[in-house]
């Protein structure tokens, strides 16, 4: 796995393999990623606030374009939180039987 030396190098493991060394369920990668969302969220909502001191809330294909880029980005992240969650889960957990 490549570190660029942002996030610290830390995996999460499943403990239900057969060799027992366990393979990673949580990365740097789905971390930074998560990251990259709620950023990309935060810049929207400022690019919002913008349009509607500009005045470019008046253009509704501006601001449906950027409420559906809002959505789209908001689900996305949402759907990272969740898997992180569910895999931290899984790890502190283990296998989730019936």
């Amino acid at each position: 796995m490549v570190n660029d030396g942002d996030l610290p190098e830390r995996r999460f493991f499943d403990r239900d393999t057969a060799d027992g060394a366990g393979r990673p369920l949580l990365d740097c990668a789905l971390l930074q990623r998560t990251e990259e969302l709620r950023l990309r969220l935060a810049l929207l909502a400022e690019e919002r606030i913008l349009a509607l001191e500009s005045g470019l809330a008046n253009d509704p294909a501006y601001v449906e374009d950027l409420e559906l880029e809002i959505s789209h980005t908001r689900a996305a992240h949402d759907g990272m939180v969740i898997t992180q969650l569910a895999l931290l889960r899984a790890e502190l957990d283990g296998r989730n039987w019936g």
